[in-house]
């Protein structure tokens, strides 16, 4: 069965910027942030494996424009973020600080116009951003409650003249920052008698070329030279502090990104284009001069954002809306690439309810275009057709105020969730012929509500939600868990845990929820006491299951471990190591136990998983795999053509690129 979604007219999941924190030497891992206009994807990259941790999403009226990670060393937080602060620029001239431990924002005006670049000093306490205006303007930061948070450096910058402050780079010691816009490269050192000295740098001129070139990214060496890429495609070197040009190269289309590090000890250089291709070039010492080491093309668009670390792994991203990663050895070999999509990562943005038989899934998030839902029915067989029960879209006048960033089905098809910035909508199914035949429910609440949280029945951001049955579940950024009836009354709100609620996965009698703080709470919904079992497992799980009598949790930590544990335990009766069967068992995103079968299916961003289960134990024995071409956006179980197996939504490469929707394909698997 396949569904055709409609193209929207532009392209709302572009990736605008990329930032990673420092490898974890504890934990060995790391932290992406992924920001597009409407949002922040937070990616949790362990070996080449990504997980996906939450989604942040942007102020109302608000673009997000760039992104940056600082370092807090004074933070008391318990959480996995603990020490870790993010912080985003604005097209409304806002920096916004998120705060991961509880997922609120704060708002730093800092200037009149967009922001257009932010970068962060390699000591982390320094931040600096490029105005519209021309100005480079740096920031001090101080403790997270603090006030104020950030400190502007008392001296001015030099501004550029002609244009926008577009691209930042620091130098590795974090002395001197560098920035391009207009036509020209200027270098601000952090010294003060240095900037106003009579050693004060010299600005690397472009524009006395004809047609005039434009620097559209730089990037600092260990030895002080400045490299800029510029509109016209040219890659020129320049010497600091003279503004001295020692080396030239060009590349066919004009370059969008470029991040510079070492490798083996040799200087390397990445260069992203706007035709979506990345080069390499590496310096030889023993020629004294840079040389290109290979080029490839993972993207389809122009490349956006270029982010390396201290091994040589570059993660690109792109307004195809994907990343890809590159590793310098496997660069230069002519290697292979690895792409995900944080957008398809996301599974709050598609909902499959086995018990109703729909699919929802947010088909435009609402940047520039409306946003915009759907909801199909499921038809009985694998060759029968769906048919499209509800279109929801927000305002066509003033889309970057009303954005969806998840969706919900109930049981009975009746009712629908969706996730704004502003709270939750639901909309109920009116069986009045006089009526339209979707109706929104809470309209008249909360009168002294104004704007888009007038037509929310919960008036404040949720993290996830999950229906059981007709009742609407909630996670919240506090640690509560919202139960929402079908009328839109607040049934009952129950206290989880101390840090946010990031997803919420159903079961027979309730919902489980995992907790940013490694725990795993089942809420039983029909224990009218509020008494919930909590598991804490050694480490935040990527996917979690219950079996249907809640005896057994099944849970996958994002390193690719697999194992099955009594509720109430927390040492595993069961564990399956990461790296068995070629890596097929980890990077799942979906785990659900089925009920005819007993088998353990789950799914991952490329292949489906069936596991066999002993006494609830796990069997990889008895193991089926099969992968998928495209991406596997939704998967959960379900009964088609009179048997059981797993269902999936997947997600084609080539529609996502194109800026498209993707193509609904159910397919079952496990039989």
């Amino acid at each position: 069965m396949k569904v055709e979604l409609v193209r929207p007219p532009v392209r709302p999941d572009a990736v605008v910027a990329v930032a990673r924190t420092d490898k974890s030497e504890e934990e060995g891992h790391e932290f992406v942030a992924v920001c597009r206009a409407s949002s922040i994807s937070v990616l949790r990259y362990d070996a080449n494996r990504f997980t996906h941790v939450y989604n942040l999403q942007a102020p109302i009226g608000a673009s997000l424009t760039c992104v940056g990670w600082c370092t807090s060393p004074t933070s008391t937080d318990d959480t996995i973020f603990s020490g870790l602060r993010l912080f985003a620029g604005s097209a409304t001239g806002h920096l916004i600080e998120y705060h991961l431990h509880d997922l609120t924002m704060d708002y730093l005006e800092c200037h009149s116009g967009p922001i257009h670049a932010l970068s962060v000093s390699p000591t982390r306490d320094v931040l600096a951003i490029g105005c519209d205006n021309g100005h480079v303007k740096m920031f001090t930061l101080n403790a997270a409650d603090d006030s104020p948070i950030l400190e502007p450096v008392i001296y001015p910058t030099s501004p550029h003249k002609g244009g926008a402050a577009t691209c930042l780079a620091w130098s590795p010691d974090g002395s001197f920052l560098v920035s391009g816009g207009g036509s020209t490269v200027i270098t601000h050192p952090l010294d003060r008698h240095v900037a106003h000295g009579a050693m004060q740098w010299p600005a690397i001129d472009l524009g006395k070329s004809k047609p005039r070139i434009r620097p559209t990214a730089v990037a600092v060496t260990d030895d002080e030279c400045v490299m800029v890429g510029s509109d016209s495609g040219e890659i020129s070197f320049w010497e600091l502090p003279v503004a001295n040009r020692l080396f030239h190269a060009t590349v066919k289309h004009p370059v969008t990104a470029l991040a510079m590090g070492t490798h083996s000890r040799r200087p390397v250089l990445f260069i992203g284009s706007e035709d979506g291709r990345v080069a390499l070039y590496e310096y030889l010492e023993r020629r004294g001069e840079w040389h290109p080491a290979g080029t490839h093309g993972p993207h389809t668009h122009a490349v956006t954002a270029l982010a390396l670390d201290g091994e040589g792994v570059v993660i690109s991203g792109s307004t195809d809306s994907r990343l890809a990663v590159l590793d310098v050895d496997r660069f230069k070999q002519g290697g292979g690439f690895r792409r995900v999509s944080p957008m398809a990562m996301d599974r709050a943005r598609y909902h499959i309810n086995t018990v109703g038989r729909t699919v929802g899934a947010v088909v435009s998030t609402g940047t520039d275009a409306p946003a915009e839902a759907r909801v199909y029915s499921l038809p009985e067989t694998a060759e029968g057709d769906a048919s499209l029960l509800l279109t929801i879209k927000g305002n066509a006048r003033d889309p970057a105020t009303d954005r969806y960033s998840g969706i919900a089905v109930s049981d009975s098809g009746t009712l629908v969730a969706l996730t704004t910035p502003a709270g939750v909508r639901l909309f109920r199914r009116s069986d009045s012929p006089d009526s339209t035949p979707w109706e929104r429910v809470g309209q008249t609440l909360a009168s002294n509500l104004h704007g888009a949280a007038r037509k929310c029945v919960l008036p404040f951001p949720v993290t996830s939600t999950e229906f059981h049955g007709d009742d609407l579940v909630c996670g919240t950024a506090s640690g509560a868990v919202v139960i929402v009836g079908g009328d839109g009354s607040v049934i009952d709100t129950r206290q989880v845990a101390p840090c946010p609620v990031i997803r919420l996965t159903p079961w027979a009698r309730g919902v489980v929820a995992v907790t940013l703080d490694c725990g795993v709470v089942m809420v039983d919904l029909s224990d009218t006491d509020g008494r919930d079992d909590r598991i804490t497992l050694p480490a935040p799980p990527a996917c979690v299951a219950v079996d249907e009598d809640g005896l057994t949790l099944y849970s996958q930590t994002p390193d690719g471990a697999l194992s099955a544990r009594a509720v109430g335990r927390r040492v595993a009766a069961s564990t399956v190591p990461p790296g068995r069967l070629t890596d097929k068992l980890c990077s799942l995103a979906d785990l659900q136990v089925a009920p005819v079968s007993g088998k353990l299916l789950g799914a991952a961003s490329d292949h489906l998983v069936s596991v066999a289960l002993d006494e609830g134990m796990l069997d990889v024995d008895v193991c089926a795999v099969e992968k998928s071409a495209d991406h596997v956006a939704a998967a959960a179980v379900s009964e088609v053509d009179g048997a059981e197996g797993m269902i999936a939504v997947v997600a084609s490469w080539g529609r996502m690129a194109a800026a498209m929707p993707p193509t609904l394909y159910v397919k079952r698997f496990g039989e």
